[in-house]
C-alpha cells in the first residue's frame, strides 16, 4: 500500500482549488462536466469549491446523475456486490466489484467495504446505491456504496414492549425510495413464534424511527426473498400455506402503506419444483421461472426470464431471455441468475462462478 505524505495530500487539494478559481466556466459548463464524471470522482471533487460542492450535493444533481447511471446502455459498467465466506474464519467478507474487469480481465481488484461489514450474514436489498445488510445475525445496517457510509437501523419494538429476535422469529426485508417524501424506507414482514397474519412494520430513514402498517395479506405467506423495489414499491413472492395455489407477487406502495397483487404473465410457466425467482432487471419488474426439456440425452432445464415493460399491465409482460439445454440447477447455484439488463437488450447472467453478457449478436464471459 502507497502511503501518501499529508503534506502533498494539501498540495494536491491546494492545486484542484486554484484550477477551479482560475476556470471560470458558465454555471450550466460546469454541471454538465461534473455530470458526465464517475461517483468516486464527484466525491473528491466536492473539496475543490464551495460552488462545485453546491452542485454536486444538490438533489438535481443527484437525481439526474443517478437517472444517467441506470439508463446507461453499456452493461459492463455496473458493479456487483459480493460476499465471500471464508470457512477456516467462519465469516464473510464484502467486496464491490466492477462488471467490465471481471469480463475482461485478466486482473480484477476489488473495493474492500467498512470493516462492520465482514460479519455479514445476508444482503436484504439495494436501491440508488443504498444496500441493505443483515449483519452478525442481530443488526441491520444501511450502507452507501459510493461514500461507504454506514447507519445503523434500531430494532423495532414488539407487543409486550419487547424487542423482536431474529433467532427465533422469521423476518423478511426490502429497500425502497419514497420520491414524495425523498425518504429512503425498509419494510420488516415478519412472523413472531410462527403467528398469522404477518404483520408489517416500515422504518423510515428520515425520522430514524418505525411504524407498524397493515397486516400482510391472510392466507398466503411472502417467499423467504428479499423485496424487489420497481416503480415505487416493494414486491414479494407469496405462496398459499396450504399449498394449493401458484405463487402470487405481493406488492407494497411506500407511500399508501397499502399491499396489493400484480399479474403474473399469463403463458408464465415453471413446471419443476424450483422456486420462480422474482427480480428488478434495468428498471423493470422480471420475474424467472424453469421447466425441463426433453431430448435423446434426458432431462435439461429451460430457464426464461420474463419483464414487465409497462408497470401494473399484464399484457406488458414479455419473454427476454431463454436459455435450453441448461444442467439441472442442483448442478450450479441456482442455475442461471441474471444480474442486469438493459433496453438494448445486453443481458449479464451468472451461472454459479461465472458471468456472461449476452448481447443478441455476440456472448463475451
Amino acid at each position: 500500500q502507497i502511503i501518501v505524505a499529508p503534506w502533498k495530500k494539501k498540495k494536491k487539494k491546494k492545486v484542484l482549488q486554484r484550477m477551479a478559481t482560475q476556470m471560470k466556466f458558465p454555471e450550466e459548463i460546469t454541471y454538465e462536466i461534473l455530470y458526465n464524471l464517475r461517483v468516486k470522482s464527484l466525491s473528491r471533487f466536492k473539496c475543490v469549491s464551495k460552488r462545485w460542492r453546491s452542485i454536486i450535493s444538490s438533489k438535481e444533481f443527484i437525481k439526474r446523475h443517478l437517472e444517467k447511471s441506470n439508463t446507461d446502455p453499456d452493461i459492463t459498467r455496473h458493479r456487483i456486490l459480493l460476499r465471500l465466506h471464508h470457512r477456516c474464519l467462519q465469516q464473510n467478507t464484502v467486496l464491490l466489484h466492477s462488471l467490465r474487469p471481471l469480463l475482461y480481465g485478466p486482473n480484477a481488484t476489488f473495493d474492500n467495504l467498512p470493516q462492520q461489514t465482514n460479519l455479514l450474514t445476508r444482503v436484504w436489498g439495494s436501491c440508488n446505491g443504498l444496500t441493505l445488510l443483515f449483519v452478525n445475525n442481530a443488526r441491520l445496517v444501511l450502507l452507501n456504496l459510493s461514500s461507504r457510509k454506514l447507519k445503523i437501523v434500531p430494532p423495532f419494538p414488539k407487543e409486550g414492549g419487547e424487542y423482536a429476535r431474529h433467532d427465533t422469529d422469521r423476518f423478511i426485508y426490502g429497500l425502497g425510495y419514497d420520491e414524495s417524501t425523498d425518504d429512503y424506507k425498509v419494510v420488516c414482514i415478519y412472523s413472531l413464534s410462527n403467528s398469522k397474519p404477518y404483520r408489517t412494520q416500515m422504518y423510515s430513514s428520515k425520522t430514524d424511527s418505525w411504524k407498524k402498517i397493515e397486516d400482510f395479506d391472510k392466507g398466503i405467506i411472502p417467499v423467504d426473498e428479499s423485496g424487489k423495489f420497481v416503480n415505487g414499491k416493494l414486491h414479494w413472492l407469496a405462496k398459499d400455506e396450504n399449498g394449493g395455489r401458484d405463487n402470487e407477487i405481493v406488492a407494497l406502495d411506500l407511500v399508501e402503506g397499502k399491499y396489493e397483487t400484480v399479474a403474473r404473465p399469463e403463458n408464465f410457466s415453471n413446471s419443476v419444483p424450483y422456486q420462480p425467482i422474482l427480480g428488478d432487471l434495468g428498471g423493470y419488474l422480471s420475474l424467472i421461472g424453469h421447466g425441463f426439456v426433453r431430448d435423446a440425452s434426458g432431462n435439461m432445464l429451460d430457464t426464461s426470464v420474463w419483464v414487465m415493460k409497462e408497470y401494473g399491465v399484464r399484457e406488458s409482460w414479455t419473454k427476454i431471455w431463454t436459455l435450453s439445454d441448461f444442467d439441472d440447477p442442483k448442478n450450479r447455484i441456482r442455475g442461471a441468475m441474471p444480474l442486469c439488463f438493459r433496453d438494448n437488450g445486453d443481458i449479464a447472467v451468472a451461472f454459479g462462478s461465472s458471468i456472461v453478457v449476452y448481447n443478441g449478436k455476440n456472448m463475451f464471459a
